[in-house]
């Protein structure tokens, strides 16, 4: 049943009410067996607008017989996902007041970082590491000889690279 026809349902058992509502209002009664006669009519009223009620309730209330849960939640994740990108679009869209400061923050960033196409931030590879690179060697090889020189230490390192490997915050680049 669609949200239309429970609407239509819902102003039908409205209607209703509202008649039964005005009639009860407006009961004058008589004598005795009028009045008996009347007061049962209007009760079978009342009960037959109840159990309407109940229905209009479960048809508002329950699943419908033929759904697919998974992909009612697939459906909402996928809304609730196309909701966050519109929110971030446009927050990025909206002019911002930066001052110095943050102005060359912004401009570094834009200038030394990319994305890929999982929107993931990286950064760029610099056009110019001077000595840079023998530094690192040189640090790179006194951490080897620094575990070799203690396992433990070296097994604590091994087990923190692979922990930061399978969580996917680094990977060999091939």
């Amino acid at each position: 049943m669609t949200i239309i026809e429970l609407n239509r349902k819902q102003t039908t058992f409205r209607n209703k009410v509202s008649k039964v509502r005005n009639s009860i209002n407006s009961f004058q009664p008589t004598d005795s067996t009028k009045d008996y006669i009347a007061l049962k009519s209007k009760l079978d009223n009342i009960k037959s607008i109840i159990k309407e009620l109940d229905i209009l309730q479960n048809d508002y209330c329950a699943l419908p017989d033929k759904v697919n849960l998974k992909d009612s939640l697939d459906t909402l994740s996928d809304l609730q996902d196309e909701a966050e990108e519109t929110k971030l679009e446009s927050i990025e869209d909206e002019p911002r007041n930066l001052n110095s400061q943050a102005k060359f923050c912004e401009e570094h960033f834009v200038n030394n970082h990319r994305r890929d196409k999982s929107e993931m931030s990286f950064l760029k590879e610099p056009c110019c590491l001077g000595e840079s690179k023998q530094t690192a060697i040189r640090r790179l090889n006194s951490l080897w000889r620094k575990l070799d020189a203690n396992p433990n230490l070296k097994q604590l390192y091994r087990d923190f690279i692979h922990e930061y490997l399978d969580m996917g915050h680094m990977w060999e680049k091939g």
